[in-house]
């Protein structure tokens, strides 16, 4: 049995008193022009990026992405998620040619900008980086058939303006069956059955500290962004559309043994029946992470939620976040046993709204629907300024049915109550 069913399901078992605290009640401008004519292309290594002007004594016009407010930019993601199906039809029949083909980058310090790239199912990642430090990538769209961009050993890799548009999504469900008994067959899922979810991701990072991402969307991937050994990876204003996984996948942001990272600004918006999520962001074997100002719309897995700290992750720090159509619980200090203590978890300015009692294909989720939950070893856990609206279950109580609250045990809540509101940028 996988860790993450195990981990859920001592939550419907019973413990003793100090176990458990259980709170139930990017086709928009700025990116590369992605009509199917007139392209620009750029792989430069000049020392001016070649989106500035050209006059010296004129001021360079400011980009969209800097100009527009984070609402503008999500209505025209949300406007381009509505069409994806035909844009990926258009790109597929239209961009499989010589310029638009991957990139290799060859020399540190390299600048990829103004470019629209099609990634096929022959071709690995749609830009790969290996070895090279401070590549620039700005005002970018890549179509991907596996990993948008593959970033291994890339230290001080900077993103400004990126839209990853997974080609190898099906219509509903995860991208790799696996099993021929799934439901998907291998035409369908562009792999082998059986082919593991981390090779549909949007940006893969490994071993690439101190990485810098902002203004980015993606659409379909298996996981948004996945960070595994890349410390100090500071992401902020990411669109995460219709995450697929499948599990361990399905995150908008993962960080694995990336400690000290952050996000700062973000949208992740999944569909019932549809997408195929787990949590929605994850913190695992990472200390030090701060998640703040953002709106997840959408988690319906069984086992995963909206913002955790899973294993082995310290002081995480939660604030200012929306959370609507939350089925499993919208924020879990996870922590298993004494080794794995989910210490001083910090959460404030929560907003909880419209929680979904089922899960996807209609199952029950593992919690049975919460709003917050702290594992039995979490040590001192802090909520505070929790607000909550229209909970599924009517019992507002802090555990679940037939187990003991956290009663002696380290942890506060403070300000926990029921208020309507109305979600930042898309005002549900």
């Amino acid at each position: 049995m996988n860790h993450r069913v195990i981990r859920f399901m001592k939550l419907s078992l019973p413990v003793s008193i100090f176990s458990i605290l259980i709170l139930s009640a990017c086709a928009g401008e700025g990116y590369a022009d992605n009509g199917l004519t007139g392209e620009k292309s750029s792989n430069e290594n000049t020392d001016e990026p070649s989106s500035t002007s050209s006059d010296e004594n004129s001021t360079p016009k400011k980009d969209k992405l800097e100009t527009d407010t984070f609402a503008q930019i999500i209505i025209k993601d949300l406007e381009s998620f509505k069409h994806l199906n035909q844009e990926k039809l258009s790109v597929s029949q239209s961009y499989n040619r010589i310029e638009n083909k991957p990139i290799s980058v060859t020399q540190h310090g390299q600048k990829i900008t103004n470019m629209i790239i099609f990634a096929n199912r022959n071709d690995n990642c749609g830009i790969d980086i290996n070895g090279y430090s401070d590549v620039n990538i700005s005002n970018v769209t890549i179509y991907h058939a596996n990993i948008g961009v593959c970033a291994n050993n890339a230290k001080g890799l900077k993103i400004n303006g990126l839209k990853l548009v997974s080609l190898a999504a099906p219509t509903t469900g995860p991208h790799c069956p696996r099993s021929s008994s799934d439901g998907l067959n291998t035409e369908e899922c562009w792999g082998q059955i059986g082919q593991p979810a981390d090779s549909r991701l949007g940006i893969s990072l490994k071993n690439s500290p101190n990485t810098k991402i902002t203004h980015i969307s993606s659409f379909q991937a298996a996981t948004g962004v996945y960070a595994i050994n890349s410390p100090n990876t500071k992401i902020s204003k990411i669109r995460c559309f219709d995450m697929r996984g499948p599990f361990p996948r399905g995150q908008c942001v993962q960080f694995n043994r990336s400690s000290d990272s952050s996000i700062n600004t973000f949208y992740a918006k999944n569909i019932y029946n549809q997408s195929h999520s787990e949590d929605n962001i994850n913190a695992y074997l990472s200390d030090n992470i701060v998640v703040k100002n953002g709106l997840i719309d959408g988690n319906w897995s069984q086992h995963g939620v909206g913002v955790i700290a899973d294993k082995g992750s310290d002081n995480m720090l939660v604030h200012d976040v929306d959370f609507l159509h939350i089925s499993t619980s919208a924020v879990n200090v996870w922590s298993n046993n004494e080794s794995e203590t989910g210490k001083n978890f910090k959460a404030s300015k929560l907003r909880v709204k419209d929680t979904q009692c089922f899960s996807r294909k209609n199952s029950t989720p593992s919690t049975g629907g919460l709003i917050i939950a702290a594992q039995p070893s979490a040590v001192n856990p802090i909520f505070s300024d929790i607000k909550w609206y229209n909970h599924c279950r009517p019992s507002t109580n802090w555990c679940l049915p037939g187990q003991s609250c956290r009663t002696n045990s380290s942890g506060s809540l403070i300000n926990f109550h029921q208020e309507d509101f109305s979600t930042r940028w898309t005002s549900e």
